[in-house]
């Protein structure tokens, strides 16, 4: 995974950025291309869930972490190493309703992941209702959050093409 800043160190979300002895486009120009996204907002979550395993009868328990909208399981906690890891991005999350081959009590806690062509990506169970809703809530933010972040940097990017085009002109 990338640092939020790989090039150098950017200043906090909003702060004003100063270019000495430039005009008040460039300036303009320069304080757009510093807006730089909030890492503090990553969604993340980490927890035991299980997971189904394709056709196979029952299910594994896995160390999950949700990172933004990436979702990476671990055999054990302490595994510094993902056994896999998923990118949500354009995925849907649902309870699942269709039946999974689990106990009862594993299928009232399940829920499924979704690509965006509407094929199952991963099927879990939870261990309590709540921890479902709280896994649901926590990646469907994420995806939330990634398509703002993405609405930003277009927004940011059209800002700076106008900011330039009326500096050069």
């Amino acid at each position: 995974q990338m640092p939020p800043f790989p090039d150098k160190a950017a200043p906090p979300r909003g702060e004003l950025v100063s270019v000495p002895n430039v005009s008040c486009e460039q300036d303009r120009v320069a304080m757009t291309e510093a807006k730089v996204s909030d890492a503090s907002t990553i969604t993340s979550k980490r927890g035991w869930l299980a997971h189904r395993r394709g056709f196979l009868p029952g299910v594994l328990k896995r160390w999950f972490c949700l990172n933004g909208c990436e979702l990476s399981y671990f055999v054990q906690e302490t595994d510094a190493t993902p056994k896999k890891c998923f990118d949500l991005r354009g995925c849907t999350i649902a309870a699942a309703e269709a039946p999974m081959r689990l106990t009862a009590k594993e299928e009232q806690f399940s829920f499924t992941i979704f690509t965006k062509d509407g094929l199952k990506l991963l099927s879990l169970v939870a261990s309590s209702s709540e921890e479902r809703a709280d896994w649901i809530q926590a990646m469907q933010q994420a995806l939330q959050d990634e398509a703002s972040v993405l609405q930003e940097e277009a927004s940011a990017k059209e800002e700076i093409a106008v900011l330039r085009e009326a500096v050069e002109s």
